[in-house]
């Protein structure tokens, strides 16, 4: 099932892209797909945004039991740049 964008998502993205890094938002595939996939220096990282109180629903759980590559849950910009490697 579809999916809404959580409240904090846009100012991730946003912070994300102004220094430079790629964003694709992902949410509206649902299903326990991760809401972006960030690429920065020739990596890619599946991102999982969530407000400080959100929790993630069987099919996120699932989605990140199966993935065999890097799922990330994040809650700010802060941790979005940590995960690539971006000191603040």
């Amino acid at each position: 099932m579809p999916k809404r964008a959580d409240l904090n998502q846009f100012e991730i993205i946003q912070k994300l892209r102004s220094i430079g890094v790629s964003v694709q938002p992902l949410y509206v595939v649902g299903f326990g797909c991760p809401d972006i996939l960030a690429g920065w220096q020739n990596k890619n990282f599946l991102m999982e945004i969530k407000t400080d109180k959100g929790k993630l629903d069987d099919y996120q759980k699932k989605f990140m039991e199966n993935w065999k590559g890097q799922v990330a849950v994040i809650h700010s910009w802060e941790e979005a740049f940590q995960v690539i490697g971006i000191k603040i």
